[in-house]
């Protein structure tokens, strides 16, 4: 399966710096700024599909204009479009990716939902009685 992270700005790039950390080669996922130069990421987007079949996107922003350039390719066989990403959720699908798991799309969002939490919350709840995080 192909990867393609898009995103508002250099969110992609973002991504792929703090991913490249973590899983080490990249070079199978595509990543996508928009918005930073004169190019039209419209112009790239066609290119893109048109080369390629059986694609992951990630993007930022469901509401926003570049998940909704996206959209309009979901139509085409084998597109799957996962929105609002997280860094956890990035690097579960490339760490998958790399192992040869199957992608249970639907869990990986899930946990990554549950990787998004009010810290102040977690460590208010998860302190002993003299106050020592436990």
């Amino acid at each position: 399966m192909k990867i393609l992270v898009i995103g508002h700005g250099r969110f992609a790039e973002g991504v792929k710096s703090a991913a490249q950390i973590i899983v080490g080669d990249l070079s199978e996922v595509t990543f996508m700024n928009t918005y930073v130069d004169d190019i039209d990421f419209h112009v790239e987007l066609d290119k893109y599909f048109s080369n390629n079949t059986n694609i992951l996107v990630l993007t930022d922003l469901f509401g926003g204009s570049v998940n909704q350039a996206i959209m309009q390719y979901i139509t085409k066989e084998n597109i799957e479009i996962i929105t609002g990403v997280n860094i956890p959720l990035v690097l579960e699908i490339l760490l998958s990716n790399i192992t040869g798991k199957n992608l249970d799309i639907r869990e990986i969002v899930s946990n990554a939902k549950e990787q998004i939490m009010f810290v102040n919350d977690v460590l208010e709840n998860s302190n002993n009685d003299e106050g020592e995080f436990i």
